[in-house]
């Protein structure tokens, strides 16, 4: 699956803004699923970076870090992962935004 996205100004083409990106379904290695079963969440992180499965990388992540969100080690593998694809600069943003209710 490939994707591509362009923000475009009329007035000035100089402007015009595009990206694009994809996703590809690979088959699932007995390898691989072997190691998964015999990881604990954390070490599942590692595997999947090692593999380039960047959703299972980050889903997985995600979920730790809602799980335990003052684990000082899991910020520090996201920040990690973050900067590894140039998204360093968002790394220490919160992860997850708190409603707060206001009697108005």
């Amino acid at each position: 699956y490939y994707w591509q996205v362009g923000l475009i100004d009329p007035g000035d083409s100089s402007k015009n803004i595009y990206i694009d990106g994809g996703v590809k379904r690979v088959e699932e290695d007995p390898n691989l699923v072997q190691r998964l079963k015999q990881a604990t969440p954390q070490q599942r992180v590692v595997i999947y970076a090692n593999d380039r499965l960047w959703y299972e990388t980050l889903t997985t992540l995600v979920d730790l870090r809602r799980q335990r969100p003052d684990d000082k080690n899991l910020a520090e593998a996201w920040n990690k992962l973050l900067a590894s694809v140039g998204l360093g600069a968002i790394a220490e943003k919160p992860l997850f935004e708190h409603a707060s209710r206001t009697n108005n």
